[in-house]
């Protein structure tokens, strides 16, 4: 929904299984008036819609007769449709993703090809006076890429990517961004490191690097321990745009007990789960929260990289939401337009323990909504 004149806030539907138009379809039909109710708005009143289009829905909708009609379906039911997220290509629930959520990376033509038809797609959805997103992985996950050519290879890519996105623009009026999404363990964890690889491969490229721009989540970024706000504000500072944020908490575990609540309740086969112990300043990376249960201080503080509903604060028996990254960011939202596309994304819901879930999802995504618009107004 349009929240002030500038900002457009969704939520990201990859919350919701299902890799078919049809799926996909449902969750318009069935799960979103069910979240408007919950916020009381009206059906008359414009929606914004966050998509997830894995890479079997986007085959699908290489067909305009499905665009012609999700088109008219959008207009009648005033929903309106911003950003896509194009990070998880297949399959994202209820199986073990893991690392797979990072394949196809950016050193392949599959994740190319598969961007630049999301990009068509969403072209045809936008509305004509608002910037699209598209949010990417952050080229690959760091322990695959050990070679320049396949840093070389990234870029290359990226560079393609944001040439076909300049097309788009010329030929149609439609501005869209890809939104490279920073993440613990992957080739671009911290801003530092994205700008670095900005400045070799990107600035130079002065058509083309107005249409490369980072996707800021600020779970991810809670892991990295950074004074709150700070990431942010050093990729305004060097000249990065930043074309979508995602709001979403980290899981806190400060004490000994936690650590059991954290085994018993929070130990999934499906996502990755980064996690970081942090004692005076130094930060103890671990890939997962397995390994961080079976090698881990269980005196010292844990943030682990699950996204949280982030009106929460205590949870269970000492574990906490994480989110003065969260809060910063809210922080400078609401007093300079940085970026005018702002997704929630809680997808790991169904993974949560029973004792924090509200009574359905479409109440705790209205939650989290309420929650965001009460400390933007604020």
């Amino acid at each position: 929904m349009k929240i002030t004149n500038n900002h457009h806030l969704c939520y990201s539907l990859n919350v919701y299984p299902g890799q078919t138009w049809s799926d996909k379809l449902l969750i318009f039909e069935k799960k979103i008036p069910k979240i408007k109710k919950q916020l009381n708005i009206a059906s008359s009143e414009p929606f914004g819609i966050g998509l997830w289009l894995d890479a079997n829905t986007v085959n699908e909708l290489q067909s305009k007769k499905l665009i012609e009609e999700f088109k008219l379906f959008l207009e009648s039911h005033n929903y309106y449709v911003f950003t896509v997220n194009a990070f998880p290509y297949g399959a994202f629930h209820k199986e073990s993703v893991k690392t797979n959520v990072y394949v196809p990376d950016w050193t392949t033509q599959e994740r190319l090809e598969y961007t630049k038809k999301v990009a068509d797609i969403l072209a045809e959805l936008i509305p004509n006076n608002i910037t699209g997103s598209i949010s990417t992985v952050p080229g690959s996950y760091s322990k695959w890429i050990t070679t320049t050519e396949q840093c070389e290879s990234i870029a290359l890519n990226i560079l393609e990517t944001a040439k076909h996105l300049r097309e788009i623009h010329l030929k149609t009026g439609k501005k869209i961004l890809l939104s490279i999404e920073m993440e613990p363990d992957c080739l671009w964890e911290s801003p530092d490191q994205f700008i670095s690889f900005y400045d070799k491969f990107f600035r130079e490229h002065t058509t083309l690097a107005p249409y490369i721009g980072v996707c800021y989540d600020t779970c991810h970024q809670e892991l990295l321990n950074n004074k709150p706000g700070d990431g942010l504000l050093k990729l305004i500072n060097a000249d990065i745009t930043i074309s979508k944020i995602q709001l979403s908490a980290a899981l806190g575990a400060k004490s000994f007990d936690s650590k059991k609540t954290l085994k018993d309740n929070f130990s999934d086969n499906v996502y990755l789960h980064q996690t970081r112990i942090i004692d005076n300043g130094v930060i103890e990376s671990f890939t997962d929260l397995d390994v961080a249960l079976n090698k881990g201080n269980y005196y010292k503080p844990w943030i682990i990289h699950f996204h949280i509903p982030v009106y929460l604060k205590t949870i269970l028996n000492g574990l906490t939401t994480e989110k003065r990254e969260l809060e910063a960011t809210l922080e400078i939202l609401s007093k300079d337009i940085i970026c005018t596309n702002i997704e929630l994304e809680t997808y790991t819901y169904d993974t949560l323990p029973q004792e924090i879930k509200s009574s359905s999802l479409e109440e705790s995504i209205a939650r989290e909504y309420q929650w965001i618009i009460n400390k933007l107004n604020a």
